[in-house]
């Protein structure tokens, strides 16, 4: 099992994107998200109109 972030985009006033972390979902060894009817999964964020994506979730990184 795998644990992606979901990731959205928001853009300020000079057209800059910034992406920031909201959340994160659980899926299978092969990256395929599927609900319990073994169909593919959907889902809907409550938040501001914004563009996302799922990616990998990357390591953490130790600050000494």
């Amino acid at each position: 099992m795998k644990m992606l972030n979901i990731v959205i985009g928001k853009t300020n006033k000079e057209g800059k994107i910034f992406w920031h972390t909201i959340g994160t979902v659980f899926c299978s060894d092969d990256s395929s998200l599927k609900g319990e009817n073994g169909k593919p999964a959907t889902f809907v964020i409550d938040y501001p109109m914004t563009n996302g994506i799922i990616c990998e979730r990357g390591k953490k990184e130790v600050q000494e």
